[in-house]
């Protein structure tokens, strides 16, 4: 009987060619007599050291498989069996996980996931692994999370690496940066870019997709720590040429100035030559210099600003303009929201506004008193309203009036009451503006406008309101322009009666005719 099991063995072993079509002579479970099962089970005891399994990829070098070195992979199709089988090959073809006989020759089942996980540090071509992406196209993505991605090369020639998972990883696109990689940022290598990837959580390297990686953001807030930005597997990359990436960054995303404030910490080279934040340097030439007094604040460097002009400088934060600050949900406690001195504060950070403590403190004095703080819902206001030079007040309203910078002067602030209730106040840029000497060279408060209601003639002094016609504008000031509306602010009756009843100003008669008294109603507010 052991003789005839022995044969057998060799027989099998000496099959050709070897053939999918070889583990259908595996006895199976039909002999039921007592000299049939004990030739099965010599057999099967030879079989799984016996090499007559043919692999998924055949070679010279191992042309049969024995059972007990091989695997078949659950759960994975042929074209993904094929391609593995160039990494794994003692794998068999796929098809064969429902076959009794792999069990019954103790053949190893691997599930998909595990194979998967087998490929780290695996070291291919870039184009084996786009094969390996297309082949499990319709897998699904919860079994291919710890997928290696290869990156992209640092060195032509240079070994390809791999990183576990698809997340974190960018998609490159036809201009992406060559520097990103020196940054610490993971580029998958183009020719494994398969769409699969970005399925799995990888993100297309577009500007604005790179801009927004946590190892930008990073690189950008350390920028003025050393010179240098430094990452564990990169070369040095410094402060000139991380500001270079980041500056094309900004220009083919086409930021707005504001829209992502932390790029604001960026170092750029000012008109000496050394490194300051990009909010804190002045565009040469820009609607703000003009404006701004004379050794206020530091140039941007001359050849950079000529290089990549106001889009992308004005969006890293350097003032072209005057800049909006928006805050969301400010608690209005004058000793939490304080003008920030020494270290920088966050660009959108409240605490940019001179005297916002004290504009809080003023909010808080119209208010009803309450044990907790009121919140403002939102604010939206300019900054760097004290660098303006005296002489330059006309143009700097002209620009305030202008959108978007009108809104900080012309909306209201909602604020939120302890007990639910709401009220709204007066703008930080508006109040900041009445209390300074921006119109005419006087304070706007208190003022009534060249060419006004002639019921106010008399009641208020006139000012020069030249440029500023827009009747709302004025008011957010608090140039009165008639009386009408005049009566429609919080308080505004009491001021007029008050002015009425000074004994220093000179009242026309219009002003005392009760048939010209917009004021004279039944309204009970009246």
């Amino acid at each position: 009987m052991q003789r005839a099991a022995d044969a057998y063995a060799e027989l099998l072993a000496g099959w050709q060619p070897v053939t999918t079509a070889t583990l259908d002579l595996v006895p199976g479970p039909l002999g039921k007599g007592h000299v049939d099962g004990a030739l099965r089970g010599a057999i099967l005891d030879r079989l799984p050291r016996v090499a007559f399994l043919a692999p998924a990829a055949p070679s010279e070098e191992l042309p049969a498989l024995r059972p007990i070195e091989a695997e078949v992979v659950e759960g994975a199709g042929a074209g993904t069996v094929e391609v593995l089988a160039e990494v794994f090959p003692t794998l068999l073809p796929a098809g064969f996980e429902r076959r009794p006989e792999l069990r019954t020759l103790g053949v190893g089942r691997v599930p998909l996931t595990e194979a998967i996980d087998r490929l780290a540090g695996v070291d291919r071509p870039a184009a084996w692994w786009w094969r390996l992406y297309d082949s499990l196209a319709g897998v699904d993505p919860d079994r291919l999370t710890g997928l290696p991605v290869p990156l992209a090369e640092t060195e032509e020639g240079a070994r390809v690496r791999t990183t576990i998972g698809p997340r974190q990883v960018l998609l490159p696109q036809d201009r992406t940066p060559a520097e990103l990689t020196r940054l610490g940022l993971k580029v998958a290598h183009p020719e494994a870019a398969h769409p699969l990837l970005e399925k799995l959580g990888a993100l297309p390297a577009t500007p604005r997709a790179v801009l927004t990686t946590p190892q930008v953001r990073a690189a950008v807030a350390a920028s003025l720590e050393e010179g240098e930005v430094w990452d564990e597997e990169a070369d040095a990359l410094d402060a000139e040429e991380l500001a270079e990436t980041v500056l094309a960054l900004v220009r083919d995303a086409e930021l707005d100035p504001g829209e992502e404030p932390w790029l604001g910490a960026l170092a750029l080279p000012d008109e000496d030559g050394e490194l300051s934040p990009a909010s804190e340097l002045v565009l040469p030439g820009s609607a703000f210099a003009s404006v701004m007094r004379e050794d206020e604040l530091a140039f941007v460097d001359a050849e950079l600003a000529a290089r990549w002009g106001e889009q992308p400088l004005a969006a890293c934060g350097v003032l072209a303009n005057f800049t909006l600050v928006r805050a969301t949900d400010l608690v209005l406690d004058p000793d939490e929201v304080e003008p920030r001195e020494g270290d920088y504060p966050e660009p959108d950070d409240a605490g940019l506004l001179d005297a916002v403590d004290v504009w809080c403190e003023d909010v808080l004095d119209r208010l009803p008193p309450t044990h907790v703080p009121p919140v403002a819902t939102e604010i939206v206001a300019v900054r760097d309203l004290d660098l303006v030079d005296d002489d330059a007040w006309p143009q700097a309203l002209a620009l305030l009036a202008r959108p978007p910078l009108r809104d900080a002067l012309t909306q209201s602030v909602r604020v939120l009451l302890p007990d639910g209730r709401t009220e709204t106040v007066r703008p930080y840029t508006a109040w900041w503006l009445r209390d300074h000497p921006v119109l005419d060279g006087r304070r706007p408060a208190g003022l009534r406008a060249e060419g006004s209601d002639p019921l106010l003639s008399g009641l208020y002094d006139s000012a020069d309101a030249t440029g500023f016609e827009d009747e709302q504008v004025l008011r957010a000031l608090g140039v009165r322009t008639s009386v009408a509306s005049l009566l429609d602010e919080p308080g505004g009756a009491a001021e007029l009666l008050a002015r009425l009843a000074d004994p220093a100003r000179e009242v026309t008669a219009p002003s005392c005719t009760p048939s010209t008294r917009p004021w004279r109603t039944s309204t009970p507010s009246r």
